[in-house]
Protein backbone atom coordinates (compact mmCIF):
# COMPACT_ATOMS: atom_id res chain seq x y z
CA UNK A 1 0.00 0.00 0.00
CA UNK A 2 1.38 3.39 -0.70
CA UNK A 3 0.75 6.68 1.18
CA UNK A 4 0.90 9.80 -0.30
CA UNK A 5 2.27 12.99 1.43
CA UNK A 6 0.15 15.26 3.04
CA UNK A 7 1.18 18.09 0.66
CA UNK A 8 0.06 16.34 -2.40
CA UNK A 9 -3.45 16.87 -1.37
CA UNK A 10 -3.07 21.03 -1.13
CA UNK A 11 -3.55 22.90 -4.76
CA UNK A 12 -1.08 25.00 -6.24
CA UNK A 13 -3.29 27.82 -4.88
CA UNK A 14 -3.18 26.24 -0.91
CA UNK A 15 0.70 25.86 -1.43
CA UNK A 16 0.55 29.70 -2.34
CA UNK A 17 -2.00 31.02 0.05
CA UNK A 18 0.24 28.91 3.05
CA UNK A 19 3.09 29.99 2.25
CA UNK A 20 2.17 33.70 2.36
CA UNK A 21 0.78 33.21 6.03
CA UNK A 22 3.57 31.33 7.24
CA UNK A 23 6.04 34.34 6.24
CA UNK A 24 3.16 37.04 7.43
CA UNK A 25 3.48 35.23 11.02
CA UNK A 26 6.62 34.63 10.90
CA UNK A 27 7.64 38.14 9.93
CA UNK A 28 5.30 39.76 12.74
CA UNK A 29 6.74 37.20 15.28
CA UNK A 30 10.22 38.31 14.57
CA UNK A 31 9.20 42.01 14.68
CA UNK A 32 6.76 41.74 17.72
CA UNK A 33 8.25 43.18 21.30
CA UNK A 34 9.30 40.69 23.45
CA UNK A 35 9.08 37.78 20.82
CA UNK A 36 11.95 38.78 18.33
CA UNK A 37 14.15 35.97 19.63
CA UNK A 38 11.87 33.12 20.30
CA UNK A 39 12.03 30.29 18.33
CA UNK A 40 8.20 29.80 17.75
CA UNK A 41 8.07 26.96 14.79
CA UNK A 42 5.08 27.95 12.32
CA UNK A 43 3.35 25.38 10.33
CA UNK A 44 0.45 26.37 7.87
CA UNK A 45 -1.69 24.07 6.13
CA UNK A 46 -5.01 24.95 4.29
CA UNK A 47 -5.13 28.25 5.97
CA UNK A 48 -4.14 26.72 9.27
CA UNK A 49 -1.54 27.98 11.15
CA UNK A 50 0.07 25.69 14.39
CA UNK A 51 2.54 27.46 16.41
CA UNK A 52 4.91 25.19 18.45
CA UNK A 53 7.75 25.98 20.66
CA UNK A 54 8.28 27.55 24.11
CA UNK A 55 7.81 31.06 25.68
CA UNK A 56 8.49 31.64 29.55
CA UNK A 57 5.35 33.67 29.93
CA UNK A 58 1.35 33.51 29.32
CA UNK A 59 1.76 37.19 28.13
CA UNK A 60 4.00 35.90 25.66
CA UNK A 61 1.86 32.75 24.60
CA UNK A 62 -0.80 35.08 23.97
CA UNK A 63 0.58 37.86 22.07
CA UNK A 64 1.80 34.69 19.61
CA UNK A 65 -1.64 33.49 19.33
CA UNK A 66 -3.01 37.05 18.59
CA UNK A 67 -0.80 38.05 15.64
CA UNK A 68 -1.51 34.01 14.82
CA UNK A 69 -5.27 34.88 14.73
CA UNK A 70 -4.76 38.73 13.09
CA UNK A 71 -2.73 36.29 10.15
CA UNK A 72 -5.74 33.93 9.79
CA UNK A 73 -8.25 36.46 8.96
CA UNK A 74 -6.37 38.35 6.07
Amino acid sequence: MAVAPAHAQKTAGDVVDDNTINASVKAELASAENLEDSQIVVETYKGIVLLAGFLPSKDQKDKAGTIRQRACRT
